[in-house]
């Protein structure tokens, strides 16, 4: 009777451990989301900065990021996907990644968090795309020049091509003639 009594009370130990186990993991998961989801708040425009210097500066696919900076953006990954065209650089590294990344050209379980870095002559943007809802979100975390950013891409307009010429107007007159 007291062998069958330890052996349950040892398999219920041992659920228990395993259960609490992933609900540890769930909570480190979660709070990596929240930082990544906040990462604004916790690095300063300095550190931005300091980013965007750092792929601007790189001749090669190799960036060289302060050790600092990484500690901070948390990335699984150094900056990947270094692209040069006519001038413009662009780069990005991934901050979160869970799941199977691609099955036959569709992602069901793959939920990933990237940082991009976008620099062309006139100005240096970084971004933060994720789909931690399912849908791809891209938000804009900080800009070197906003004004000139609002300059290219007003605020409240749409950019139509027709052609080849670019026409921007107001979206509320693109609405109006639907």
């Amino acid at each position: 009777m007291k062998s069958t009594t330890i052996i349950r009370s040892l398999l219920l130990l041992a659920v228990l451990a395993v259960v609490a186990y992933f609900v540890v993991l769930n909570v480190a998961d979660y709070f990596r989301y929240r930082y990544i989801m906040n990462l604004d708040k916790h690095l300063t425009a300095a550190d931005f900065k300091q980013i965007a210097d750092s792929v601007a500066s790189s001749g090669t696919n190799e960036i060289s990021m302060p050790a600092a900076i990484l500690d901070k953006l948390g990335a699984t990954t150094s900056f990947l996907d270094r692209n040069t065209h006519n001038g413009d650089i662009s780069a990005s590294a991934i901050l979160y990644e869970r799941g199977e990344r691609e099955i036959v050209g569709v992602y069901p379980n793959y939920t990933v968090a990237k940082l991009y870095v976008d620099i062309t002559k006139q100005n240096q943007k970084i971004m933060l795309g994720e789909n931690f809802t399912g849908k791809p979100v891209f938000r804009t975390l900080w800009v070197a020049n906003p004004s000139l950013g609002e300059q290219t891409t007003p605020t409240r307009r749409l950019t139509l091509y027709e052609g080849k010429e670019p026409i921007q107007t107001d979206w509320w007159v693109i609405w109006s003639r639907l």
